[in-house]
């Protein structure tokens, strides 16, 4: 048996079709997705909403619509720019869903977006909060759209004391909903034959998209989520159930979220001249698919870094022909970031590494320009190879090794290609040559200078604490501790 949505009879929530267009057509917000007839606004705005604040995605918005204009370009979009667009916004499975769904409507609807909310849920990524939101604000369709803002208002005008995190209750109170909507356009459908006067002002009082607006503006600005609802400025104050009785901090019921999974992480900032090492994560979990500062599972100590850093240097596709060295590690301040379910609290360490190669050609303050004369001591470079005791690689001068040997060739007698050929500053371009640039199919780990970090790879804002170390090499103070704001 399906569950009813319980309401008192006093306090219907037909009063809502009833006032809130007036009310919403003198103070609604002026927000760049609204009244542009277009349904792709509507459809983008609001999965960007999702867990996300109006201020915050307002430039987001703009700045997506820029750069996919329609649902057309969204389909065509290289999943790196896509990301690039949507960094800071979070949830990036919602970005991934919108352009799933912008190719099956490509490639299945003809390009534009189904106009019913039933079609519509069968998208990836759209739900019935959603789809009721599309339908009815772009198409007319007489649908609700439930969201949270949508259950505290009925919850507290109706006195209902259903749990609104339970899906059965969002369910009931979409069947409710939907009952009062059709009773509406049954009474539209009746004026009509009446007069065109009374059509008119039948018209007035509903319209699908506007009355889900303006609840949708109602929760968001009045019959707020944190902090007592501004009642004396509600416009169904004097048909609200918990507000004659004084129990709006009662209303809505809800169960209290489970608390958030503490994980422990050490970030490894790991510098080499003006770029900086990102490693790509796994396709699935957590962050699927993004570029990350590398990191480890726990908070190592310094020994435990450099042996995990070591590791990262050692791997093909970031090591260079002579390897790299470790010129400085230097603890960072701790940061914090927060998803929906996990926060993490981050321990970083800077690493700054340069190619391990040996000669005069090697920038200034770098510790291998140095001669072995001048190197402090205990440097194992220090001491000149006649001085080296016996059976050290490094005793034996070049012209003194024997046939074969890969050292006995000075580099500029070295055949063309041989990465020894090169002198060190030759081999530190090449290196940072191979790095940066546009994405690469199947390179998980790179060195991108600023200019990519902003421009071509998607960092989440997880470790945006961590970016300005890149800069100035060291944590300011303000960044310290870093979270997404919520909705």
């Amino acid at each position: 048996m399906k569950k009813e949505y319980k309401y008192n009879d006093s306090y219907p929530l037909s009063v809502l079709l009833e006032v809130l267009p007036g009310w919403y057509e003198e103070n609604h917000r002026d927000l760049p997705w609204r009244d542009t007839g277009d349904p792709y606004d509507v459809w983008l705005s609001e999965i960007m909403l999702q867990q996300t604040r109006v201020a915050a995605v307002i430039s987001y918005f703009l700045r997506f619509k820029k750069e996919l204009p329609d649902i057309a370009s969204l389909a065509a979009c290289g999943e790196e720019r896509l990301l690039k667009l949507w960094e800071g916004l979070g949830y990036y499975s919602r970005v991934r869903n919108l352009q799933r769904a912008a190719r099956e409507v490509m490639s299945r609807c003809g390009g534009s977006l189904p106009q019913t909310a039933a079609e519509l849920q069968k998208l990836p990524g759209i739900g019935s909060y959603t789809a009721g939101a599309i339908a009815s604000i772009a198409f007319g369709e007489a649908v609700p759209a439930v969201d949270g803002n949508v259950l505290r208002i009925c919850s507290r005008i109706s006195g209902n004391t259903d749990d609104i995190a339970l899906p059965e209750t969002k369910k009931a109170l979409e069947r409710q909903l939907s009952m009062v909507f059709h009773e509406a356009c049954r009474q539209k459908e009746q004026a009509a034959e009446e007069s065109r006067e009374a059509e008119d002002a039948a018209r007035r009082v509903f319209s699908p998209g506007i009355v889900n607006q303006a609840m949708m503006e109602l929760g968001a600005t009045i019959c707020v989520p944190n902090g007592p609802p501004q009642c004396g400025q509600c416009p169904v104050k004097e048909a609200c159930f918990a507000f004659a009785r004084g129990l709006q901090s009662d209303l809505p019921v809800k169960t209290a979220k489970k608390p958030r999974r503490i994980e422990r992480r050490t970030i490894f900032v790991i510098t080499e001249g003006d770029a900086c090492l990102i490693r790509k994560r796994p396709a699935k979990g957590l962050l699927a698919g993004l570029w990350e500062l590398p990191s480890k599972e726990g908070h190592l100590t310094e020994r435990e870094a450099l042996t995990a850093v070591k590791q990262l240097l050692s791997e093909s596709e970031v090591k260079p022909a002579g390897g790299r060295d470790i010129l400085h590690i230097k603890k960072l301040p701790p940061a914090k970031h927060i998803f929906t379910h996990i926060e993490w609290q981050m321990e970083a360490y800077l690493v700054k590494v340069v190619p391990a190669v040996e000669s005069p050609g090697m920038p200034e303050g770098d510790s291998l320009k140095a001669a072995p004369a001048e190197r402090p001591e205990g440097d194992p470079l220090k001491t000149a190879p006649a001085e080296r005791p016996e059976g050290d690689p490094l005793k034996t001068a070049p012209e003194e090794r024997p046939e074969g040997d890969p050292l006995k060739t000075a580099p500029e007698e070295r055949p063309e290609g041989d990465p020894l050929k090169r002198t060190p500053a030759e081999v530190q371009e090449v290196t940072r040559a191979d790095a940066p640039g546009a994405a690469r199919p199947g390179r998980a780990l790179v060195f991108a200078d600023e200019a990519e970090l902003t421009g071509v790879y998607s960092l989440p804002s997880a470790f945006a604490a961590y970016l300005p170390v890149i800069r100035m090499g060291e944590m300011p103070q303000d960044v310290m501790s870093h979270g997404i704001g919520k909705k």
